[in-house]
């Protein structure tokens, strides 16, 4: 669609800025913006793209527990990921041989085909969701490997970003269902208390006390 390829070569211009800049710093020479942009025409490989997006994930500091992927809002076709993706979600040829010859996530993929059909309903609601972040985190399940995920949903200008970090298991019924149940809950009450108008302590206090 119109909207992923907008998305995509965005990815594509400022991966390869972010490329360029990063060759400056290496060479002592200047960073000069202006031309720089005019020579982003050029085709840049998928690799740098999920390149650069793990380098401004979580402001340039991959966490080792946790990976991204970007989809585009309407379509759900990814835009872009982290490179740690494929390994976080099982979809690599060392944990599921059968992928040798198969990709699964790319730019385009769908990207409720790398989870549970389950677990692609809750991430089509997510998506069709007003206010997203009071539905996180959704707990879901890679397709291949089975793990499940804490998936927190953030909505930026060109898609909606998944933020996937492994969820323990010892105790499901504790620490899964009950952590997402205080998550929304304080979400929720968050968001109430920043609606209120301002100046009107009693009903501030008031709604607090509810």
């Amino acid at each position: 669609t119109e909207s992923v390829s907008k998305a995509i070569a965005q990815y594509t211009v400022d991966a390869q800025l972010h490329a360029v800049f990063e060759q400056s710093g290496g060479t002592g020479r200047s960073f000069d913006y202006s031309k720089s942009v005019r020579t982003t025409n050029q085709s840049v490989p998928e690799q740098q793209i999920t390149a650069y997006l793990s380098k401004i994930q979580r402001g340039g500091h991959i966490q080792p527990f946790g990976c991204m992927i970007a989809a585009d809002e309407q379509s759900f076709r990814v835009i872009a990921y982290s490179e740690n993706a494929k390994d976080m979600l099982g979809l690599t040829p060392q944990s599921v041989p059968s992928l040798e010859k198969q990709e699964i996530l790319f730019v385009g993929a769908d990207v409720r085909i790398l989870f549970r059909p389950s677990s692609a309903v809750l991430l089509e609601k997510a998506f069709g969701a007003r206010e997203i972040t009071l539905l996180n985190p959704i707990w879901i399940h890679s397709k291949n490997s089975g793990k499940p995920f804490y998936a927190i949903l953030h909505r930026i200008d060109v898609g909606i970003v998944i933020d996937l970090e492994p969820a323990r298991t010892e105790d499901p019924a504790l620490s899964i269902a009950g952590a997402v149940q205080s998550q929304k809950l304080a979400v929720r009450a968050i968001s109430q208390l920043q609606s209120l108008p301002g100046g009107d302590i009693k009903l501030l206090c008031d709604t607090v006390v509810d």
